[in-house]
């Protein structure tokens, strides 16, 4: 399929996933009509690539745990259990935990990435010929007021084998900016994370109503189809958070939220 003709198909399925309420068309489609094109590039293999230097229990979690995944330099605890090592993984975390909307996505955001983490660290662990125990994973957020709060404490069972869509970062961003825009989604930015497979973080703007339908998981598949993962954040023109959803394609796990107050 080249290009142009994955460019009408990305249009297409965008269209049909805000019919009804952004007026494309017919609103009435089953899962037949929606063409599995997101991410099309390639595939890729489940294991993600470590450098070699990532051999102890300690490097090679915060390799994947990386200043790159959580912006700065990871602490990392170690210690043995009769079924495995377990891990205590502190991160830094920046700006409150009020229950304001913005900290709320901030909170969001550090959850999915905390549970892509503790979700690629078994298979990691497997190719160095390391017994992780995950249930005593946990991934700690360190607050600038020098308190700290959980993050993801793992869920869902690890779908192992699985593939996932990958493509470069420039490839990955142009085509979720062209179903986005079809999707009456303004991107504000694309952010594509590297935990184990490529993952978008996306923030968009709309000036559309009913903002948590637009979350609704029902519609992500038509906007990511089979990434690894994704987290979108909706936002009024006014850059006001109105809704956010996030998934771990390796687990299943989802969670969303939108606005009381919007």
């Amino acid at each position: 399929m080249d290009l142009r003709a994955t460019r009408a198909l990305l249009v297409a399925s965008a269209c049909v996933s805000v019919a009804a309420l952004a007026g494309c068309g017919n609103s009435t489609f089953s899962a037949g009509d929606i063409p599995k094109v997101v991410g099309f590039s390639s595939k890729a293999g489940w294991s993600p690539h470590l450098p070699r230097r990532a051999s102890t229990p300690a490097t090679i979690a915060k390799a994947i745990a990386s200043p790159a995944v959580f912006g700065r330099p990871t602490s990392v605890n170690v210690f043995h259990t009769g079924a495995g090592v377990g891990l205590a993984i502190r991160v830094p975390f920046h700006g409150p935990i009020d229950g304001s909307p913005p900290s709320v996505v901030n909170v969001l955001d550090a959850n999915w990435r905390a549970s892509l983490v503790d979700s690629v660290l078994p298979t990691a662990f497997a190719e160095r010929g390391i017994r992780l125990n995950a249930d005593r994973v946990t991934i700690i957020g360190r607050l600038t007021d020098g308190t700290s709060e959980p993050f993801d404490e793992g869920g869902g069972l690890i779908r192992t084998g699985r593939d996932f869509a990958h493509g470069s970062d420039a490839t990955i961003k142009h085509e979720l900016t062209v179903v986005l825009g079809a999707a009456h989604l303004t991107p504000v930015s694309i952010r594509v994370v590297h935990i184990g497979q490529p993952a978008p973080a996306v923030v968009v703007k709309t000036d559309q109503p009913h903002a948590a339908q637009l979350v609704a998981p029902s519609r992500m598949k038509l906007l990511f189809g089979e990434y690894e993962g994704y987290y979108l954040v909706v936002k009024s023109p006014s850059g006001e958070p109105l809704a956010a959803i996030w998934q771990n394609g390796r687990t299943g796990e989802l969670e969303d939220w939108s606005n009381p107050y919007a």
